[in-house]
């Protein structure tokens, strides 16, 4: 299950609680999600360089079997990193559009988008 349909599952059930008024807190978990994702890609953009810089200096400067190893798994965890930035870059691109298009929708049509994301999420 992706963080984007935990939270939207999350403003659904919210949705229950107050009676229909979902869009101010509808707004305010999907903020907090996009924040929260962007600083989640930020440091997986920084894990990836340290990580090609540490490989790339190891290979330049040091000629042991060990330091080859070592650059070596930098390259593949900086290549896990980019398959897990990917995601989290769509998750956070998915709730950014998400959110251009509940600031001008009615209460029902919010819901009626929610709850189509929730089934396809």
């Amino acid at each position: 299950m992706t963080d984007l349909k935990r939270v939207l599952i999350g403003i659904s059930e919210g949705a229950d609680k107050a009676g229909g008024a979902v869009s101010r807190q509808a707004k305010i978990a999907l903020r907090v999600h996009r924040k929260r994702n962007l600083a989640i890609a930020i440091t997986q953009i920084v894990l990836i360089l340290l990580c090609l810089s540490l490989s790339t200096y190891l290979l330049v400067t040091e000629r042991s079997n060990v330091s080859r190893m070592v650059a070596t798994l930098a390259g593949i965890g900086a290549g896990g990193a980019v398959a897990r930035l990917r995601t989290v870059w769509r998750d956070y691109a998915q709730t950014d559009l998400l959110l251009i298009l509940a600031e001008d929708a009615t209460e029902a049509q919010i819901m009626a988008l929610i709850t189509k994301l929730i089934k396809r999420l």
